[in-house]
C-alpha cells in the first residue's frame, strides 16, 4: 500500500508540474500577442499623427505669415521628423 501511495503522490506532483508549465506557456503566448498588438497600434497612431502634423504644417505655412508662421512650421516639421525617427 505504501508503494502505491508514493507512486500516486509522484504522479500528482508530475501533473502539477505539467499544469504549471502549461499555464506559464499560455501566459507567455498571451503576453507576446499583447506586445505585438501594442506595437501595431502605436505604429498606426504614429503614422496618423505624422500625417496630421504634415497637413497642419502645410496649411499653416500658407495661412500664417511672418516669423511666427515660420517658427510654427519649423516646430511642426521637427515633431514630424521626431515621429519618423521614433
Amino acid at each position: 500500500m505504501d508503494i502505491l501511495e508514493q507512486a500516486y503522490r509522484e504522479l500528482q506532483k508530475s501533473l502539477q508540474k505539467a499544469h504549471v508549465k502549461s499555464n506559464a506557456l499560455f501566459v507567455m503566448d498571451s503576453s507576446s500577442k499583447d506586445q505585438k498588438k501594442v506595437r501595431d497600434q502605436s505604429k498606426t497612431e504614429t503614422e496618423q499623427t505624422k500625417t496630421t502634423l504634415s497637413h497642419a504644417s502645410k496649411t499653416l505655412a500658407g495661412t500664417i505669415q511672418g516669423s511666427f508662421g515660420e517658427k510654427l512650421t519649423q516646430v511642426l516639421e521637427e515633431q514630424e521628423k521626431f515621429l519618423s525617427d521614433f
